[in-house]
Order: structure tokens, then sequence, then C-alpha cells
């Protein structure tokens, strides 16, 4: 199956790895590539992984490489899934015909919705992996090397990005898919914000991720984060006495971002109280 998810796949081939010689380790992008186009989309992720373990930094080819891999497979991802989806539909509205279904009936609706959920199960652990693999990546350069720091957060917000419009949250089922995707949101934005301002698009997607996990995953702790980061970053003073204009504009950007967080926070909890006054209001007398 090419959406199965091995465990310890990676850890092994790099383990083979160390005995490459360099003439090996210059072929690795052609051949996760070449994994991915025969439909062997773990093999390419793995490979991929080698060759970030193996190179000191990955050149400008093998990113692009890395990035085609990781978005190619996550795509079919999304085209199995709109699949497995649309046949899952068709199964419940043909039960729905049905004035008293069998159990066998059922078990086929059971079955399609279990499809759904072991793909998006399978998706999980491919985007761990995608993640870890980036932020290994992402850590062999410098604080000065924009360039290619810039294109690996773009395409670990890509990947999550992605990924996030897959998630039903309001799945129970779902549940761990989302605490991933909570966790992944918020090393994307703790890491993420260590770019250099000259070129802070990236944030807007990171502050997306983020207001996506405290509106809907319910998790406080990446908002707790930005606004902790925004306080220590973005004092008043350095404000005012910024000369440079651009690290002046990152400053208020990162302040906005955080508002928008905040304000996400407290229309959650108005809306939590709201329905907890309700339900008590409608609770029936104790004395009664």
């Amino acid at each position: 199956m090419p959406f199965t998810h091995p465990l310890l796949q990676i850890q092994i081939k790099i383990k083979i790895a160390t005995i490459m010689d360099t003439s090996q380790i210059d072929t690795l992008a052609e051949c996760a590539l070449d994994c991915f186009l025969n439909g062997r989309y773990y093999d390419s992720v793995s490979c991929t992984a080698v060759m970030v373990y193996m190179r000191e930094q990955l050149s400008s080819h093998e990113r692009h490489v890395m990035n085609d891999i990781f978005l190619g497979i996550i795509n079919k991802f999304i085209n199995a899934n709109t699949e497995l989806e649309k046949r899952l539909e068709d199964e419940r509205q043909a039960l729905q015909q049905i004035s008293e279904p069998t159990e066998e009936q059922k078990q086929v609706v059971e079955a399609a919705k279990a499809a759904v959920n072991t793909l998006l199960g399978h998706l999980t652990g491919y985007v761990q992996d995608m993640v870890s693999i980036t932020v290994q990546a992402l850590n062999s350069f410098n604080t000065d090397d924009h360039e290619p720091k810039a294109y690996l957060y773009r395409l670990m917000g890509e990947c999550l990005g992605n990924t996030c419009h897959l998630v039903n949250a309001d799945d129970v089922n779902h549940d761990e898919i989302n605490t991933v995707a909570s966790l992944a949101y918020l090393q994307g934005m703790v890491h993420g914000f260590n770019l250099p301002p000259a070129d802070p698009s990236h944030l807007d997607n990171i502050t997306s991720y983020c207001i996506f996990a405290v509106r809907n995953l319910r998790s406080l702790d990446e908002a707790i984060a930005l606004g902790s980061y925004v306080m220590f970053t973005c004092p008043e003073e350095r404000i005012l006495e910024s000369r440079d204009v651009q690290t002046t504009r990152h400053c208020l950007h990162l302040l906005q971002m955080c508002l928008d967080v905040w304000t996400t926070v407290r229309d959650l909890m108005n809306s939590d109280s709201n329905t907890n006054e309700d339900a008590a209001s409608e609770a029936p007398n104790a004395t009664a």
C-alpha cells in the first residue's frame, strides 16, 4: 500500500547511509525523486531524511526536490481522501434509503469511515516526519542564511496548512491528528519568528495556524507562547527607539497578529462562558 507509514524505516536508512561514499550521497535527491515518481512514497521520504542527515547543508536543487516530494505526497493524500469521503457519503445516503438496515449494511458505512480515518492516520505520520526533517534541515543553516531558511519555513507552512484542511477538528476520531497538528503549529510558530525581519510574509501563515489551533482545537498553549514571545521581542521601548523602518514594521506586525490571536481567545472564552450560563439556567432546581 503506497500510503502506509512503516515505523523506524527512516532510522534504519540513516544507519545504512553512514557507510555511503560521497558519490552515493550526491545521488540521494534523484533517488528520492525516483521513489516518489514510482509510487514508493515513504521510501522517497526516507531518502530525503538520509539526504538531510548526510549533508552539512542542502543545496538549492535538493531543497526544491524535497519541496516537490513533500507537497506531492500530501497532494496524493488529498486526492485519495476526496475519493474516500465521496464513497463514505454515498454509503451513508444509501443506508438512509433503507428503512430497516441490517448490521452488515451498517458495517459497510463504518468500514468506509474507518478507511478515511486510517488514511488520515497515515498522513499524520508522514507530516510528523516531514516537519522533523524540515526542522533538521533548518538547523543546519545559520541565522544569516535567509533565503534557504525562508524557503524551508514556507515548505513547512504549506505542509501543515494543506494538512489542516483535511482534518475535521470536531470529529473525536481525529483527536490524535489534531494533537499532532497543534504541536506542529506551535513548533513552526516559535521557530518561524527567528527568521530575519527582512521578509516576514511567512508570519501570516504561522499565525493563521495558531488561530486555527486556538479556535478549533481549543489549545491555549499556542496563544500563550505567542503572547510571551511578542512581549519579549517587541517591548514598547524597542518600537519607540527604533531607527529602522523595517524592524518597526516587523514589531507592529507581530503585535497585530498577537492581538488577532488573543481576540480569538477572548471570543472563545466568552462563548464557553455563555454556554455554561445557558446550561446552568436550564438545569433542574436542586431543591425540587
